[in-house]
C-alpha cells in the first residue's frame, strides 16, 4: 500500500512538473507574438528594432553602418563628446589633434544623429577657410524610429572641408 501511494505523490509531482513548463512554455510564446520590449528598443514578430531613445539612434547608425565607414572613426557609439586624432589623408600617415561629438535631435518621429569633428584651423585648413580658430564638419544620419533603418542625410556633410578627403 505505501508503494502505491509513493507512485501516486510521483505521478503527481510529474504531473505538475509537465504542467508548469506548458504553462511556462506558453506564455514565452505569447510574449514572443506581442512584442518584448528591452531598454531603448523592441522587437516585434516581423518587424526590426523599434528606436525608442537617443542611445539606441547612436546604437542603431554603429551597428547597420559595420562597413567600415570612415565617417564613423573616431566617433564613439554614445552621446558626448571625446578628444582624439583626426586622420589627415594624402602622403604620410598624418593626424590632427581634434574632438569627435555626437548629438541627437529628434526629428518628428524620427532620429537625426549628429557626428561633428572639430579641430584647430592652424593644424589644418583649406585655402578658401580661415587660418585660425576651430573648424568643424558635420554628418548627419537618420534613422527611422519604426524600423531602425539608416540612412545618411548627406554622403559628403556639411561644414568646413574635413582632413580625410585631402587626396
Amino acid at each position: 500500500m505505501m508503494a502505491t501511494m509513493t507512485k501516486a505523490k510521483a505521478k503527481s509531482k510529474l504531473t505538475m512538473v509537465v504542467a508548469t513548463v506548458v504553462v511556462a512554455a506558453t506564455v514565452a510564446v505569447a510574449l514572443l507574438v506581442a512584442g518584448c520590449s528591452f531598454p531603448g528598443l523592441s522587437w516585434r514578430a516581423g518587424q526590426k528594432e523599434i528606436v525608442r531613445t537617443a542611445d539606441a539612434a547612436v546604437k542603431a547608425v554603429f551597428e547597420q553602418d559595420k562597413t567600415d565607414d570612415w565617417r564613423l572613426s573616431g566617433f564613439q557609439p554614445a552621446v558626448g563628446k571625446v578628444v582624439g586624432k583626426i586622420p589627415r589623408g594624402g602622403l604620410g600617415n598624418v593626424s590632427i589633434d581634434g574632438t569627435y561629438e555626437t548629438k541627437v535631435t529628434r526629428d518628428g518621429p524620427d532620429w537625426t544623429v549628429s557626428l561633428t569633428e572639430a579641430w584647430d584651423a592652424r593644424d589644418f585648413h583649406e585655402s578658401h577657410s580661415p587660418a585660425a580658430g576651430t573648424l568643424s564638419h558635420t554628418w548627419q544620419v537618420r534613422v527611422d524610429a519604426k524600423t531602425g533603418q539608416v540612412s545618411w542625410i548627406d554622403d559628403m556633410g556639411t561644414g568646413d572641408f574635413p582632413p580625410q578627403l585631402v587626396r
